[in-house]
């Protein structure tokens, strides 16, 4: 990759870093040198509250989401001094809350929040951001989670930030990978794509994206299947899809699911193709989901940990500030929250470049997620993205990944981009119940 003076562009709420990292002084030349926080110099905090899911069906997606978070932050604001604004700098408290995936205790969590006057608010839970979303705008929170239809172009849109890939673009992507180039009878018949989700609002976001897909594509439905996010087994949900000689079975599932989708159908001695949301990823679950998780395809939104992009040394280099040794490859959610945090940044930069620390609010910050984060380029870390008031995914693409035998998983696409969303994705009444 290039690099040149539009560098600046990204991760510039962390400048100084740039300058200290071989191959980003040249893109950084108008930037001051880096300091830490000087005596007497105005420093302002703000609190990023963190909902996440230490325990529960989901942690081993949000333990290493949790861990890129902390770290992204200690750097931020241990070693760089903070955000360079006018006036000054801006630290970032992180606070976390563990909801364990219960809804109940992370609307709990969100009240603090509120109370201690967060700037953001950070969930993993869908089922937990569609109870509070319409309350975002009043308590003058942004949110960042999961980028659904419902969040993505309801009326609190503005105060809401994608911090993930959709449900549907998840399927979207690995599904169209796999028909182009494993489908053994392409051109001769469409294939039969069945599902097995998670039966909450998560879930049902994937089902409804899965069903776009297939009248987009052409591709036959099959059964629709649910399971709770939490399952022992799911060998009735595997023997239905069976039976309906499905070709492919998208799921959308955090870690519990992936396992017991995985395990069942290795039992039953099901082998067709397995693909869908990224909680299949974790090198814990992939162990987990043995055998019958070799092949899964799904997507990583950062690009491989092997790289030399720009945006993955930093990360590395990050790392070893931190922690003085060799960096081992991190978990996808780990460069997932460093490069979606990138933009966070930036935008708390932008909002600062011509309004003085003291009076920055946080609809300033909000109106710079809308306007000042264009062609943004995570220094090749994700695909380039710009937000707007129509567009609040900061993820515009992905590669496709398989797990392999080795309890890891192999990149096997270049980057591909997400297809815009219909109009008839765009009603959201539908999302309010099963498909």
């Amino acid at each position: 990759m290039k690099i040149n003076r539009c560098c600046k562009v990204w991760f510039a709420a962390v400048v100084a870093l740039m300058l200290v990292l071989p191959g980003f002084a040249a893109c950084a030349k108008e930037a001051p040198p880096p300091t830490l926080t000087e005596p007497g110099e105005k420093v302002r905090e703000i609190l990023y509250w963190h909902n996440t899911d230490l325990s529960g069906p989901a942690a081993g997606t949000c333990t290493p989401a949790s861990a890129g978070l902390i770290d992204i932050l200690r750097y931020v604001n241990d070693i760089q001094g903070g955000i360079p604004v006018k006036g000054g700098k801006i630290k970032i408290k992180n606070v976390e809350h563990d909801g364990g995936y219960n809804v109940d205790k992370e609307i709990a969590g969100y009240r603090r929040a509120v109370d201690m006057g967060a700037w953001f608010i950070l969930t993993h839970n869908t089922a937990f951001a569609t109870a509070v979303y319409p309350e975002i705008a009043k308590n003058k929170i942004i949110m960042v989670a999961s980028p659904n239809p419902a969040f993505i172009f309801g009326e609190n849109k503005e105060w809401f930030i994608g911090a993930w890939p959709t449900q549907r673009d998840m399927i979207d992507l690995p599904l169209k990978w796999w028909y182009d180039n494993e489908f053994k009878d392409k051109g001769k018949r469409a294939p039969i794509i069945g599902s097995i989700a998670t039966d909450n609002e998560f879930g049902w976001m994937g089902v409804y994206g899965l069903k776009y897909i297939c009248e987009r594509e052409g591709y036959k439905l099959g059964p629709l299947t649910y399971c709770s996010p939490a399952p022992v087994d799911v060998k009735s949900q595997i023997l239905t899809l069976k039976g309906a000689n499905v070709d492919v079975v998208a799921g959308t599932q955090i870690d519990y699911g992936w396992i017991a989708i995985a395990r069942s159908a290795h039992e039953l001695g099901f082998d067709k193709q397995l693909l869908g949301y990224f909680c299949c990823l974790p090198y814990p679950t992939i162990k987990a989901m043995g055998p019958g998780g070799v092949g899964t395809l799904s997507i990583d939104p950062s690009v491989d940990w092997a790289s030399s992009a720009p945006g993955v040394q930093l990360i590395k280099d990050v790392n070893l500030k931190l922690y003085g040794a060799g960096v081992e490859a991190k978990h996808v959610m780990y460069k997932v929250t460093f490069t979606y945090m990138f933009a966070m940044l930036e935008a708390i930069r932008k909002a600062g470049e011509d309004i003085y620390i003291d009076d920055i609010t946080v609809e300033d910050i909000k109106d710079a997620l809308s306007t000042k984060i264009t062609g943004y380029d995570p220094g090749g870390a994700g695909a380039p993205v710009s937000l707007s008031s129509g567009e609040r995914r900061l993820w515009a693409g992905a590669w496709v990944v398989r797990v392999n035998d080795k309890g890891a998983y192999d990149y096997v696409s270049d980057l591909m981009y997400n297809n815009p969303f219909s109009a008839a994705e765009k009603n959201l009444k539908m999302y309010e119940s099963r498909p």
